[in-house]
């Protein structure tokens, strides 16, 4: 993205520079994070407000707290009561509920005398108040609680799968997954049970399937569960995270290397620390210090900084000696603390 802003330190405030290295907004905040959908959150006379991409905070009110935008809204408290912001900073929906979540397939989950329904991004009521329990829609899907038991609802409003089970939790891309008696499973897209409920549920490693797989810890082992529940990977590693950008980190209990989307381990458990892949680079630590490999392992930014981030939108951040330099894929400096 072209108009993306990347944050910023000098003299111990955060500001914002451009694609090009450019300072777009002065280091002048106490703490700054990440722009998103647009705006960024900066903490300003003790509260954080969003800022949007030409550095106009959105002052109109001093909120308790602000959540990034999503669907063109953020969502705001204000005293105990929550409601949503617009780009221009009004209330565009009332703090009037208990409890909101974030806007997600163009719904958000509010939260009105104790019970939870859905609202539109215009504050109208979409999915009626009859729910104990919620969480945000993916997939066009959304756990909800009747009761004592967990079903999946669909944008309607309408059970898609029946309340029959302890646990449901949010929809990751074909899958869902349920959970009964301590143990869990899958569904498919119509509700349908892919596999029993076999695997032992543990809230400390719930399963996460990202790009149709799933890191699964099995008597201390790592391995990986397709959407049919079939393993790609057996269980082997001491570690293993989430697959982004077709690769996945796993550790041999000393080193890390990737995992590809075949299974393969591509690139050896050989570095002592790394980051996920993006933009086709990933960070790597070798003897204390950071660098950057592509996706055959070969080093494209050598190794030579304290600490390192992953690239996005082109550029890196990386520190070295307590200063931040922003890098482009081929290393070269961008712009650099002074």
């Amino acid at each position: 993205m072209k108009d993306h802003r990347y944050i910023i330190r000098e003299q111990g405030r955060f500001g914002f520079i451009d694609r090009e290295g450019q300072v777009v907004i002065e280091p002048q905040y106490l703490a700054a994070e990440d722009f998103h959908n647009g705006f960024a959150l900066v903490e300003l006379i003790d509260h954080w407000v969003p800022l949007d991409t030409l550095g106009r905070p959105l002052l109109r009110h001093l909120f308790r707290h602000i959540s990034p935008f999503e669907s063109e809204r953020a969502r705001v408290q204000l005293a105990q009561n929550w409601g949503f912001i617009g780009p221009k900073g009004r209330i565009r929906i009332p703090c009037i509920y208990e409890f909101a979540m974030d806007f997600s397939d163009g719904l958000a989950a509010v939260k009105s005398q104790q019970l939870y329904g859905f609202i539109d991004p215009e504050g109208a009521v979409a999915i009626d108040f009859s729910f104990d329990l919620v969480a945000p829609f993916l997939h066009q899907r959304a756990p909800a609680k009747l009761g004592n038991h967990f079903g999946y609802i669909d944008t309607a409003g309408q059970w898609m799968v029946d309340p029959d089970y302890d646990l449901t939790l949010p929809w990751m891309g074909q899958v869902g997954v349920y959970i009964e008696d301590g143990r869990w499973g899958l569904l498919n897209r119509d509700g349908e049970v892919v596999t029993t409920a076999r695997w032992r549920w543990s809230p400390e490693h719930p399963p996460q399937f990202t790009e149709g797989l799933a890191a699964i810890v099995i008597n201390d082992h790592w391995g990986y569960l397709q959407t049919d529940g079939e393993w790609l990977a057996k269980p082997q590693f001491l570690t293993a995270e989430a697959f982004h950008n077709g690769f996945a980190r796993v550790s041999d209990g000393m080193k890390v290397g990737f995992l590809d989307a075949r299974g393969d381990l591509v690139i050896p458990c050989r570095y002592s620390q790394a980051l996920d892949f993006a933009e086709g680079l990933a960070p790597v630590r070798e003897k204390g210090q950071w660098g950057f490999i592509d996706a055959r392992g070969q080093t494209i930014i050598p190794f030579q900084y304290d600490h390192a981030h992953g690239f996005q939108n082109g550029l890196a951040l990386v520190a070295k000696n307590g200063k931040w330099s922003y890098l482009d894929t081929e290393g070269a400096v961008v712009w650099h603390e002074e």
